[in-house]
């Protein structure tokens, strides 16, 4: 799906969820959120979480999108050169099944997915640490969509970045 004509979502604030289950996704969508972040079984942080499968990010992504909900993958790990193949071929398969963007902290896997597969819409992790302003240069330049700035950016840093 692609939301970037969408006026209506673009004047108001995003509602973002996390989603650890489909039984959450559905609380989350059910609560009144937009869109849902969520991992899969492999390169995720949270490997000990109920994490999703790529059979059940189809069902996900097509419950959320009847919701006009958007669904978001996290990739939220550093990725090894010898991963750097799997983590390709898990988003293009995601993809496939249905996710609006990726949420990644990786910044080679920025790269490499930029170049390899540029209609997926990527989107920088907090965890990557964003606070100044050559970094949003440096991530708009691989065609990040949106940068979720470090966990300690002050409110005049913001408005700084945003400027940018």
């Amino acid at each position: 799906m692609d939301y970037t004509n969408d006026t209506q979502r673009a004047t108001k604030p995003e509602l973002l969820a996390p989603a650890g289950n489909m039984d959450a996704l559905m609380a989350a969508l059910g609560a009144g959120a937009d869109a849902v972040y969520l991992g899969l079984d492999v390169l995720n942080a949270r490997s000990n979480a109920g994490n999703f499968t790529l059979e059940t990010l189809a069902q996900a992504c097509e419950y959320a999108h009847m919701h006009n909900a958007r669904i978001y993958l996290t990739v939220n790990v550093v990725i090894l050169p010898h991963e750097m193949q799997q983590a390709l071929e898990l988003i293009e398969d995601a993809w496939l099944r249905g996710i609006d963007a990726v949420i990644i902290q990786d910044l080679g896997l920025i790269e490499v997915l930029s170049e390899a597969l540029p209609k997926i819409a990527i989107h920088a992790s907090t965890q990557m640490n964003i606070h100044s302003s050559e970094s949003v240069r440096a991530l708009a330049r691989y065609g990040v969509k949106r940068i979720t700035l470090a966990r300690e950016t002050s409110q005049r840093e913001i408005e700084t970045l945003v400027a940018v």
